[in-house]
């Protein structure tokens, strides 16, 4: 019997976890003892640093929901996910502060605060990425981001995405100058 079906026949579940915590040297020493599974782990997963998170779960019929908040050496997240039984799902990531120099160390993106929601829900045909066929709406505002040394203001997305569909609006609108690309990718089948 798979793990989904076990959930699937549950009626309720809840955890909650008080406090994890995982040091960089941990990361690397996980990555040291079991080679197999470092393949696994991002490096920049690695480079992220102390964590310390806690969070809570919950499941009934009706709906999952996952709420974590983590405090890392790269900055601090919190993320609220859920999905229900029709097959919708939101999703809010909030991070003030994240190094992302730290992660990705040639990436001209150093630091940003980040403010991102997806909505949408599981559209039931198969897709090329995994076995889901998400179709939904994304937004995202960097309040203040640092690019080579720069502080730029209001970076925003929004976009929209299905099976082989993607629309997004990429804006800046900063004192120092603004700038609005569209761009569409529509893939035949």
């Amino acid at each position: 019997m798979s793990a989904v079906v076990v959930v699937a026949q549950l009626a309720s579940v809840n955890l909650k976890l008080d406090e994890a915590s995982f040091t960089e040297r941990g990361w690397t020493l996980l990555a040291e003892q079991a080679p197999d599974i470092y393949g696994l782990i991002p490096l920049e997963l690695i480079r992220i640093g102390d964590v310390k998170a806690m969070g809570n779960f919950s499941y009934d019929r009706r709906q999952a929901t996952l709420d974590l908040k983590a405090n890392t050496d790269a900055g601090d997240i919190a993320t609220r996910m859920t999905l229900d039984s029709e097959g919708r799902y939101e999703a809010t990531l909030n991070g003030d502060s994240i190094n992302v120099a730290r992660m990705v160390p040639d990436f001209p993106l150093e630091r940003t605060d980040l403010a991102l929601q997806a909505q949408g829900v599981e559209g039931g045909q198969k897709a090329n990425v995994g076995s889901l066929a998400l179709k939904g709406t994304v937004s995202a505002v960097a309040s203040h981001t640092h690019i080579l040394g720069y502080e730029y203001e209001n970076f925003i997305l929004e976009g929209s995405y299905a099976p082989n569909h993607y629309e997004a609006i990429l804006a800046l609108d900063d004192s120092n100058g603004t700038f609005n690309l569209e761009a569409e990718y529509l893939k035949e089948r």
